[in-house]
């Protein structure tokens, strides 16, 4: 991947697959966390918040220097 500022390294040529999560989604969950209902669930877990949309690291980093080019 090259740029005008010169190269982009990316782990395994940028093969990793990442999933974002759109910000609204994320408050979204806190907000349901914080429901009376989710006081019966076991605290101090885990709970991975996701879009389901796995993207290349690659894909994501070309769409993002696009967007900073123009």
């Amino acid at each position: 991947m090259m740029h005008h500022y010169g190269s982009i390294l990316l782990p395994h040529g940028g093969s990793a697959l990442v999933d974002m999560t759109y910000y609204e989604n994320a408050v979204h969950a806190m907000w349901l966390a914080s429901q009376e209902a989710c006081d019966k669930l076991p605290s101090g877990r885990v709970y991975n918040i996701t879009n389901g949309e796995h993207r290349t690291l690659r894909s994501i980093v070309q769409k993002l220097i696009r967007r900073v080019e123009y």
